[in-house]
């Protein structure tokens, strides 16, 4: 009787565990992609900047 509990319980654990784990891991693949979209929008940003410095600079001289 005691055994089929404590069998029970450790299943019950291990299976907690494992959805805790697959959890945290999608979180973790959410915050991956979030923070690639970020690096790519800040180097978006900077392109731009750079083009339109040039655009600008290339009106002055031009």
């Amino acid at each position: 009787m005691m055994d089929e509990k404590i069998k029970a319980y450790q299943e019950h654990s291990s299976t907690f565990a494992q959805l805790q784990l697959q959890r945290a891991q999608k979180e973790r693949d959410m915050l991956k992609l979030k923070y690639e979209k970020a690096d790519f929008a800040r180097f978006g940003w900077k392109l731009a900047s750079v083009a339109l410095a040039a655009f600008i600079v290339g009106q002055w001289l031009g």
